[in-house]
C-alpha cells in the first residue's frame, strides 16, 4: 500500500483530516514501530509522529505534529 507523507505538520490534538489523494476522510491510528523510527521525533513511542487512514481510498497518511509546548 502506497503511503501519503505530510508536507505540513498537524496539531498534536488533530484526529481526523482530509485525504489529500480523494479529500475523504481520514481517521488517526496508531503508528507502526517503523513509522515510529522514521516520522517521530526520535523517541521510542509514538510522540510527535501521526498516522491516519482514509475511510474512501485506504491510503496511508503519516506526518508530524508541532512540537509540545514546554513550560
Amino acid at each position: 500500500m502506497k503511503k501519503i507523507i505530510l508536507d505540513e505538520r498537524v496539531e498534536r490534538e488533530t484526529d481526523s483530516i482530509a485525504c489529500p489523494e480523494c479529500n475523504g476522510y481520514a481517521d488517526r491510528v496508531r503508528l507502526t514501530k517503523k513509522e515510529i523510527d522514521t516520522q517521530s521525533c526520535g523517541r521510542s513511542y509514538e510522540c510527535c509522529g501521526r498516522a491516519f487512514v482514509c475511510r474512501l481510498c485506504k491510503k496511508r497518511i503519516v506526518g508530524n505534529a508541532f512540537s509540545p509546548e514546554m513550560e
